[in-house]
């Protein structure tokens, strides 16, 4: 998580130094992240009515992570 409190500075520097691919955030907070290369994600844009039960994808997603890849960073 990246707290809107840090300095931009700060925040540019995690996301540099993550090699952050996509950042989730939300559309008043936009505004406040520095430039970035990562894809941007505003939640209140993403629909509100996912699939249905019935729609849903019921099989496992394949990856080539294993566990132990690197999840996250704690600076």
């Amino acid at each position: 998580p990246l707290d809107p409190a840090y300095p931009r500075e700060r925040i540019a520097h995690y996301l540099s130094d993550s090699q952050a691919s996509v950042v989730v955030t939300q559309d008043a907070l936009r505004p406040e992240l520095p430039a970035t290369q990562a894809k941007i994600i505003t939640v209140d844009s993403l629909p509100v009515n996912g699939p249905s039960a019935s729609e849903a994808v019921t099989t496992n997603v394949t990856s080539a992570a294993t566990g132990a890849d690197l999840a996250y960073l704690i600076y």
